[in-house]
């Protein structure tokens, strides 16, 4: 009898270590450890610790435009238009929550026709995660409302 290995047959240290079973092992925990990030991640993001300072609103606003003040809410100004009969048209911004970055909601109202010292003209306000902080108002008739500005 010989006792030559068949040419097919594993090295000894291949039967003993079993790569393949830990290269399976090494697999399935790679897969088990990227479903729990991207849970973490995509699923139930935390807040981010600035959250707070990006949010907070200021205890003495500054008055705007006919009784708009910065830190008032999409909803309140809306409202106010719209008690006012001012059309107008929101445009948001509002990308997904991360644990990395504060929140960063943008909104714009635009009224194409909103009067300010009798003069028709277009008013665009800008929110940063729901606070307003921007107004910009561009007269149809410049000359005009230079006069009683």
């Amino acid at each position: 009898m010989s006792d030559d290995k068949h040419w097919l047959e594993p090295p000894k240290w291949w039967k003993k270590v079993k790569p393949l079973r830990w290269l399976a092992i090494g697999g399935i925990i790679f897969v088990v450890v990227s479903v729990f990030y991207t849970a973490k991640v995509l699923i139930a993001p935390s807040a981010h610790p600035e959250t707070d300072k990006f949010t907070a609103r200021a205890s003495d606003p500054v008055p705007f435009i006919e009784g708009l003040n910065s830190y008032d809410t999409v909803e309140n100004v809306k409202a106010r238009l719209d008690a006012a009969k001012v059309q107008s048209i929101l445009t948001t911004a509002h990308p997904a929550p991360n644990s990395k970055y504060p929140p960063h909601d943008r909104d714009t109202l635009v009224a194409g026709t909103f009067p300010h010292l009798g003069v028709d003209g277009k008013l665009t306000l800008e929110f940063f995660n729901d606070r307003l902080y921007e107004a910009t108002f561009i007269p149809s008739e410049p000359d005009t409302y230079a006069g009683k500005l």
